[in-house]
């Protein structure tokens, strides 16, 4: 591999870059606590390419994307003892390559800062549970640090179905099993079907992309398993139109009815700059019978599933409003680092609670 790439790559792991974007013939950029920082490093393609072939060991991506019979290539790979996730893909301007670091151990889940109630899916026995949020928003570290707290509490057979494999557990009371598409399973959906023939407790599937996917982790659930997969969206709210919407008329009934009765939590979270680094900001989601009936019906009402997780604190909800009270009561940020994160009136009632 160049001495440009090595550069870089050590170079990131130094000041605690979170992600490395490359474009060849071009500066390279690192994203160090949210901000772009330009180098003076710039990567040619015969870099690029060199460096595919001595650190992606999955031989079929590597020769479909080399052959132009896949325009992106994803993998998970080692460098001077740090774990990187690449997604490699092509432009107008050639190859590029966005590399993120991992963290080097699995986080405790206390440690994320997340709702304190988290916990609870730990002790799950059934039931679809969803991490959401944007691209970077930390959701494979939330599933990776809530399957090890069950690795290390339960006895349970967990199978994980990813694209890469980006954590790599060590057994400690239960049994996993990580399986990468492409190298050890097919499909997400071909793994699912095998996996219900397996004695499995605990499926991560990864992240719910289109309807199959979708259906296959409804289906999983229904079957009584514990299933983890992520999802792109805005909000709790929005995780549920989306999830929805994503089906034909016709068969939207049909699945609000099937969430109605799998739906065991979604957490969605995102992550906020701050001068002091990075803070996840989340609100969570746990049913109970009345929300249940209330997915059955044709609309979703915001207001009413917001007003829900606002006082089902019983049960382990917490309102986006409620979690970024706590953070700014534990000194890890300021109103004004969520001004423009929340809707005016959620900003409004925080400034009333603050007594600004």
């Amino acid at each position: 591999m160049s001495e440009n790439i090595e550069y870089l790559l050590n170079f990131a792991i130094e000041n605690g870059a979170s992600d490395v974007h490359i474009k060849t013939n071009r500066e390279s950029i690192l994203r160090i606590k949210k901000k772009l920082t330009k180098t003076n490093i710039t990567i040619d393609e015969k870099e690029l390419n060199d460096f595919i072939n001595v650190y992606v060991e999955n031989l079929q991506k590597k020769v479909e994307f080399k052959q132009n019979r896949r325009n992106s290539l994803d993998a998970a790979l080692s460098f001077n003892g740090r774990r990187f996730r690449l997604h490699m893909y092509r432009s107008n301007n050639g190859l590029n390559a966005t590399l993120r670091l991992l963290s080097e151990d699995i986080p405790e889940l206390v440690k994320l800062n997340l709702p304190p109630d988290i916990k609870r899916l730990t002790k799950a026995e059934k039931g679809l549970v969803l991490v959401c949020g944007a691209t970077g928003s930390g959701k494979t570290t939330t599933i990776a640090s809530i399957i090890n707290e069950i690795n290390k509490t339960r006895a349970k057979i967990i199978i994980t179905i990813e694209d890469p494999i980006e954590y790599v557990y060590k057994e400690e009371m239960s049994v996993i099993e990580q399986r990468e598409v492409g190298v050890d399973t097919e499909s997400f959906t071909q793994e699912g079907i095998d996996a219900m023939r397996e004695d499995t407790d605990v499926l991560v599937v990864g992240e719910l992309r289109d309807l199959d996917t979708i259906k296959n982790a409804i289906t999983l659930a229904e079957t009584g398993h514990l299933v983890f997969g992520t999802l792109h969206s805005k909000s709790v709210i929005d995780t549920i139109d989306r999830l929805i919407d994503v089906f034909p008329p016709e068969q939207q009934q049909q699945i609000r009815n099937q969430l109605s009765s799998v739906l065991f939590s979604i957490i969605h979270q995102q992550m906020v700059g701050t001068e002091k680094g990075v803070v996840v900001i989340a609100e969570m989601l746990m049913m109970n019978s009345v929300l249940a009936n209330q997915l059955k019906s044709t609309e979703t009402k915001s207001n009413a599933i917001k007003d829900y997780m606002r006082t089902k604190k019983d049960i382990g909800c917490q309102h986006i409003t409620d979690n970024i009270l706590w953070h700014i009561e534990n000194r890890r940020l300021e109103l004004t680092d969520v001004k423009f994160i929340l809707d005016s009136d959620d900003y409004r009632l925080l400034e009333m609670r603050l007594n600004y």
